[in-house]
């Protein structure tokens, strides 16, 4: 479901070194948010959003504290997110990040994770 949800939906520098991908500190931030439960921080970061309306937005804030709920009663919450690899696509516009999630209970999944170039920042896709 996480999976489903971050397509939907520690460390400094790049993977590679290459400047034209996100720090890895940059990708990790925007996922705590949700980890963290700074969901309108999240949505607001979803270049998918920007021209949504208000009520679309709650409604994504309201689905993504569901999901946060579901996944720390399965799982017990979020205990640390990596960076494993980027794969740049649209001339480094896009990049999947796969991020490794490991969970309270010792689980760990590997997640997609895409990012965009949005006006030289960074957004969740």
């Amino acid at each position: 479901m996480v999976v489903l949800f971050a397509w939907t939906l520690g460390s400094c520098g790049n993977i590679g070194g290459d400047d034209a991908l996100p720090k890895e500190k940059e990708v990790v931030h925007l996922y705590n948010m949700y980890a963290h439960g700074d969901y309108s921080g999240y949505v607001a970061a979803m270049a998918s959003c920007d021209s949504m309306p208000m009520s679309y937005r709650q409604q994504m804030q309201f689905m993504l504290k569901m999901q946060a709920h579901k996944m720390r009663k399965e799982k017990g919450g979020i205990s640390a997110v990596t960076v494993n690899r980027m794969e740049p696509h649209n001339g480094d516009s896009l990049v999947n990040v796969y991020l490794n999630v490991a969970y309270k209970d010792s689980t760990e999944e590997e997640i997609l994770f895409p990012v965009v170039k949005k006006n030289g920042q960074w957004r969740i896709r």
